[in-house]
C-alpha cells in the first residue's frame, strides 16, 4: 500500500489545483502484532473514527429519515 501512497502522491503533485491545495496522502508506522491487529503510531490533532461514525450516523440518519 505503501508503493500505491507514493505513486498518488505523485499524481496529486502533477495537478496544478491538487498542488494549490497541498493535498496529499500521509503514511503512518504500524506494528504488527497478529494478522488482524496491530499498533498504530500516534497522530495528533485526530478523532477516533467510532467517536465520528456515532456522531455523523446521528448527524446523517435524521436527513435520511
Amino acid at each position: 500500500m505503501e508503493q500505491v501512497f507514493d505513486l498518488v502522491n505523485v499524481v496529486l503533485c502533477h495537478d496544478r489545483e491538487t498542488r494549490r491545495r497541498n493535498l496529499s496522502i500521509r503514511g503512518y508506522k504500524v506494528i504488527p502484532l497478529a494478522p488482524q491487529a496491530g499498533v498504530l503510531e500516534f497522530v495528533g490533532n485526530t478523532l477516533p473514527l467510532g467517536n465520528w461514525l456515532a456522531r455523523a450516523h446521528f448527524k446523517y440518519a435524521i436527513c435520511i429519515l
